[in-house]
């Protein structure tokens, strides 16, 4: 289904969510700090945009734990990449 004027969809959040924490350092800082360390399960099914704002967050001053069975991957259909 095609998207109406004024509404949004999981990749706008994504985006929007992601060009925040890029543009503001107080909000990237808030929400970083929130965890320690971040576990993420399924990881196999990470889309490239999930990718880019685990890493952004967390790439220097958290540790993650990633798991994952590409031999489980199931959501391609929404732009999810085992090989990431």
């Amino acid at each position: 289904k095609a998207k109406q004027i004024g509404e949004i969809g999981y990749d706008d959040i994504e985006n929007i969510f992601l060009r925040g924490i890029k543009e503001n350092p107080e909000l990237h800082k808030k929400i970083s700090s929130l965890y320690e360390k971040v576990f993420v399960d399924e990881y196999q099914d990470i889309s490239p945009i999930e990718y880019e704002i685990l890493f952004e967050l967390w790439k220097k001053e958290k540790k993650l734990f990633l798991v994952g069975d590409v031999k489980q991957s199931i959501y391609s259909f929404r732009k999810a990449d085992y090989r990431i």
